[in-house]
């Protein structure tokens, strides 16, 4: 995935997580509190920063993210990791273990 592909993606999970943090009616300095992180480390990723794998499970316990919704969200709204509309709307076949990420989680 290219740097600019990724900046899309990962600015999309941003958002898409600060408007969780705002559901909750969460400051940044309580989730950062409730999640055990820095709150330089939530600005960076609400801003669309890289995060560790990790860091998914307190978006998941904090602020009840569906990680499937959000990953495909993210992409359905970037386009990033699909080379055609065909592919992103799942018209391609791919074959799949049948497990989702939040079932890994």
């Amino acid at each position: 995935m290219k740097k600019e592909e990724q900046d899309l993606f990962y600015g999309s999970v941003g958002r898409a997580l600060t408007r969780a943090r705002e559901q909750k009616k969460l400051s940044t300095s309580q989730l950062a509190n409730q999640a055990e992180e820095q709150y330089n480390t939530v600005m960076a990723i609400e801003k669309g920063g890289r995060f560790s794998f990790h860091q998914v499970l307190w978006m998941k316990k904090i602020l009840g993210v569906n990680l499937n919704i959000l990953l495909n969200d993210a992409i359905a709204e970037t386009g990033v990791g699909f080379e055609t509309k065909e592919e992103l709307n799942g018209d391609k076949k791919e074959e799949s273990s049948g497990e989702s990420l939040s079932d890994f989680i």
